[in-house]
């Protein structure tokens, strides 16, 4: 083996340990740092006319959890259970309130099933 090829061989091992270890988020001194770890983020809204309080919880820009401390939430079993005039919503971006200002579901498709707040029975 020639010097330089020894030279381009170690370089490249040196290289690839470093771009792998930051792929893994792990440092060179073999620990592993937070910085790769899923961002969770909350938002609070006010909905179905003021009477509940939704707690959006986010992963990485991604609608996750729906809570309400005075109002019901229920997450759906499929998203075909949310409908519109007989035919399930397929998409929805943000949210929905329908009723008369007693529901307001977020989804599909994030989150998928959606999650419903509802201050009336049966939800939703």
């Amino acid at each position: 083996m020639t010097n330089k090829f020894r030279f381009l061989l170690g370089g490249a091992a040196v290289l690839s340990y470093f771009f792998i270890s930051t792929i893994a988020g792990i440092g060179p001194d073999g620990d592993a740092q937070m910085k790769f770890a899923p961002v969770i983020e909350q938002r609070t809204e006010t909905v179905n006319g003021g009477q509940c309080t939704a707690i959006l919880s986010f992963k990485n820009n991604q609608l996750f959890k729906v809570e309400s401390p005075n109002c019901k939430v229920v997450q759906l079993k499929s998203e075909k259970e949310l409908q519109v005039n007989g035919k399930p919503l397929l998409y929805l971006n943000g949210s929905v309130t329908f009723g008369t200002g007693t529901s307001t579901c977020y989804g599909p498709p994030i989150p998928n099933p959606p999650f419903c707040v509802c201050t009336a029975q049966p939800c939703p």
